[in-house]
Formats: structure tokens, sequence, C-alpha cells
């Protein structure tokens, strides 16, 4: 981590890192490939001192342990229901293909355009031309004779 939060980042620009951190990333690479990850962790405590109480290193001042965690587990949390919806997308899609060759072979005259449109319609989607009101309407045209003016009434009118 400290290898990665030292090295230059394109977005910064115009920031340099110094010599003293060069040294120190080559010193603490060459430990890390000649040990283990024991001596890894003890090297890397004899470069920079022991880890302070209530912080992580490497993270800034303001990261504590508790809020590392919880953060780690929000974002195991995300990639699982991300994982979830992919897969529950894909099923969608198999099924719309299924229904399609289902059209195909129940009704062979209709075209694609047609059948395009029966899945608009049947799952409801954004892009289709015909499309449900999003809300209804109360008021009510009544006409007592033909050739007379329509009364308005609301549907609490109808009901008495």
């Amino acid at each position: 981590m400290f290898i990665k939060t030292r090295q230059g980042h394109p977005c910064r620009k115009g920031k340099v890192v110094d010599k003293e951190t060069l040294d120190t990333i080559s010193k603490l690479e060459g430990f890390m490939q000649n040990s283990s990850t024991e001596n890894v962790e003890k090297t890397f405590e004899s470069m920079f001192g022991k880890e302070k109480h209530g912080r992580v290193r490497c993270y800034g001042r303001t990261v504590t342990p508790s809020l590392f965690k919880r953060n780690q587990e929000i974002a195991a949390i995300k990639k699982g229901y991300d994982m979830k919806i992919d897969g529950m997308a894909k099923r969608i899609e198999g099924l719309e293909t299924m229904m399609t060759l289902i059209l195909k072979q129940q009704n062979p005259d209709l075209n694609e355009d047609d059948i395009e449109h029966m899945m608009s319609l049947a799952f409801g989607k954004e892009n289709s031309v015909i499309a449900p009101r999003s809300s209804t309407s109360t008021h009510v045209l009544c006409f007592d004779q033909v050739d007379q003016e329509p009364q308005e009434n609301t549907a609490e009118q109808m009901e008495e």
C-alpha cells in the first residue's frame, strides 16, 4: 500500500516523488522479493515505526480500523449485488430470446418489427411507442341525450 500511494499519479500534474521516497520504495521492494510475508511486515515496521493505535497505516489520519472494515464490507456487498443484477439481466435476456422463438413458432407470418413491438408491450420497455399512461383521470363525460352538450361529472358523482 505504501508503494501504491507514493508513486506518481497521472492526474497529479507537476507532483514528483522525491529522492528519499524513491530510495525507500526501492529498499522495500528489494526486501519484499527476498523474504517471506512476516519478514516484510517486520521490515516495514523497522523502517516506519510501530503502527499507531486507532489508525490504519498508509490511508491517512482520518481512517480508523472500524471505518476501514466497514468500507470493505460495503464494497463486498455492492460487488455481490452487482453480480446478482448481472446474472438476472442475463437470465431476462435468455427469457426474451425464448419468448421471441416461441412467438415465431406460433405465428410464422409475423415479421421482426411486430415481434419486437409485442415484446416491448409485454415487458413494458421504455422505448416502446405505445405505453400505458402514468395516471388515470377521474373525470367522466356523461351524455343524457345524443345531440346535447356533454355534462362534466367526477367519479364521485357517478357513484351516487
